[in-house]
């Protein structure tokens, strides 16, 4: 079943901010409710009816991050990357769409270079003459994607048998995101209006357009399974955005859990947690808690190691220059060995990915939560550890983590 709506009207969808640096992925969940509004375009012709339904999304996908920031979209330039998608859009469609579209001086495009260690994909944006053309712009309609979905470790997405567990989870965020669309959801930051659904900011946006939750685990349905892709997980909690959301026009209150990792690698080994895990003499709180839940993560202490000194580089303001820095790789092997000295009970978890087997405990409690406090009639926004909900609701919330926790850890 379709969503329709205008993402662009003010009205209307990390726990992180977006990365300013990142570009936004291509995606194909988009088609326009009036496709004749873009036959003024005077478009490139087309083979195939598959060819225009490309080139639709090529121009949508430009023009929503037209209304924000302006961000570059990336896309694979590879046959490979298409051949493995499994999509029914391939290589020829989706290129010759950007390729053509560029050429008639609708997009910019980066060619990113054949075969290059670089790491990056090709990028397209719309040209001022796209966005002045298509000004106000058409309507668009969100097709749903997989509720469900399942990862390999280059993150691509795995076939999986579906199974009476995975229909079951299917069937309860249905119910969830059900709830979230029949909520009057709005971000109300002074000073700052939505341009369409694209609010910006000076280092990020978010598209006020996008609701619907999906869960996505990694490797197998033991791991991962975070509620993702609601515009509010992307709202800064450090400049009080997050505190800015408002639900059917009310005020709202974001309640989390403290230490829930290190609480629950605690447990899981049989063991107290008596102290504040992310604390450590001469070292900053955040950091702490950061290159702790790298060594869950982390597959082993090499890895650990780089990434830590990552963040003490972006700490340090050298951005991701850091992991190349000496200084910093010396200070993260010290903070290291602090925390496998403060965490001794439960370190030999460290370097094996247990992480993510955390996330799925995580994420199975957030889902108690939502379900439990949607049987009262309330509706939350979950931002993995944490939940927002309307002011009046905030004691009810306290309650019903608490008992999820119990319930499922």
């Amino acid at each position: 079943m379709e969503t329709l709506f205008n993402p662009y009207h003010t009205d209307k969808w990390s726990s992180r901010s977006e990365d300013p640096n990142r570009d936004k992925p291509f995606s194909f969940r988009w088609k326009s409710k009036y496709p004749e509004k873009y036959c003024h375009l005077k478009l490139p012709l087309v083979a195939s009816e598959k060819a225009a339904r490309a080139q639709e999304l090529v121009l949508i996908n430009a023009m929503l991050e037209a209304n924000g920031t302006n961000k570059w979209i990336s896309y694979s330039r590879r046959r490979e990357w298409y051949a493995k998608q499994k999509m029914s859009f391939g290589y020829h469609v989706i290129v010759g769409a950007v390729d053509s579209l560029t050429a008639h001086g609708w997009l910019e495009n980066e060619i990113a270079p054949s075969g290059s260690a670089v790491g990056r994909q090709s990028r397209f944006r719309a040209k001022p003459s796209l966005i002045e053309a298509l000004t106000p712009p058409p309507p668009i309609i969100e097709i749903p994607g997989e509720l469900i979905r399942l990862r390999d470790a280059y993150k691509l997405p795995i076939d999986y048998r579906r199974t009476a567990a995975t229909e079951k989870m299917r069937r309860e965020l249905q119910a969830i995101n059900e709830g979230l669309r029949a909520t009057g959801l709005s971000l109300n930051v002074p000073g700052v209006e939505a341009v369409g659904s694209m609010v910006s900011f000076d280092d990020y946006s978010v598209n006020l357009a996008r609701r619907d939750l999906s869960r996505i685990f990694n490797l197998d349905f033991g791991r991962g399974g975070r509620h993702s892709g609601g515009w509010w997980q992307n709202c800064s909690k450090r400049l009080a955005h997050r505190s800015s959301i408002k639900m059917n026009g009310t005020t709202t209150v974001e309640e989390d859990y403290s230490q829930l990792h290190p609480l629950l690698l605690y447990k899981m080994c049989g063991k107290v947690l008596d102290t504040d895990a992310y604390t450590l003499d001469n070292y900053e709180r955040d950091l702490c808690k950061r290159a702790f839940n790298i060594l869950l993560c982390a597959k082993n202490e090499n890895h650990a190691q780089s990434a830590i000194a990552n963040a003490i580089g972006e700490a340090k303001g050298l951005g991701k220059e850091g992991i190349f820095d000496q200084k910093c790789h010396s200070e993260a092997r010290t903070l290291i060995n602090a925390l496998n000295l403060k965490h001794k009970p439960v370190a030999e978890c460290f370097y094996n990915g247990i992480g993510l087997k955390l996330q799925k405990t995580d994420s199975d409690i957030a889902n108690h939560v939502l379900l439990k406090l949607q049987g009262k009639g309330i509706v939350a926004l979950p931002i993995y550890d944490s939940f927002i909900v309307e002011r009046q609701n905030q004691q009810v919330l306290k309650e019903v983590m608490a008992e999820a926790f119990c319930a499922i850890s």
